[in-house]
């Protein structure tokens, strides 16, 4: 394609800000998991280590 043919095309083109804050209060897409945090202790010694 020809840069001006591009530029023509690029013209046409709509572009929207899909960018949303980040916080708790962000809904998750369906079937992820909210956001949390998550807090795993390992204790020495345990499942074979």
């Amino acid at each position: 394609m020809k840069i001006d043919k591009f530029l023509e095309f690029m013209d046409g083109v709509k572009v929207y800000d899909l960018t949303q804050r980040l916080s708790i209060h962000t809904p998750p897409w369906p079937s992820y998991m909210p956001l949390g945090i998550q807090y795993f202790k390992r204790i020495a010694g345990a499942h074979m280590g």
